[in-house]
């Protein structure tokens, strides 16, 4: 019934489809801290970030912290199918994380070049490509 919205990757806001109305600042980071990307899976928040500790936070649908896992890389944009975390990683390629075991599966190729924005959905991988000015899909099983 939620829907999480970066709101100037800084702050999520949590808008309620029930009650027809939005919480500011439902989680709010210092200047220091930059929202990447966000995904939700298994009733959790995920929340990919610049933070020099702990780059990737989970939170409670009520905003409860938690944990948070070190990511060695500097990627953005993330969508979560099957227990995988896919990562974009610039210019052309995918990290897919592996939630249960916490451990990296081999990258792959990303279906366009400088990408922006990625999600799974019914079995197609969804993407942007600004300098295109398109949204791709492509399925799921095709790119992996």
């Amino acid at each position: 019934i939620f829907i999480f919205i970066d709101f100037g990757h800084r702050d999520i806001f949590r808008y309620n489809l029930d009650a027809d109305s939005v919480e500011r600042w439902f989680i709010r980071f210092t200047n220091t801290v930059f929202i990447r990307g966000m995904d939700t899976y298994n009733n959790m928040l995920y929340v990919l970030t610049d933070a020099t500790r702990g780059n990737l936070l989970r939170y409670s649908y009520n905003g409860e912290f938690i944990d948070a896992m070190d990511f060695p890389f500097e990627s953005v944009y993330i969508t979560i199918h099957n227990g995988i975390l896919y990562i974009m990683d610039y210019p052309d390629h995918i990290r897919r994380f592996d939630l249960a075991t916490k451990t990296f599966l081999p990258s792959i190729q990303a279906p366009t070049i400088l990408g922006d924005g990625i999600k799974i959905s019914e079995g197609y991988f969804y993407f942007c490509d600004l300098r295109k000015r398109l949204v791709g899909r492509v399925p799921i099983e095709d790119i992996e």
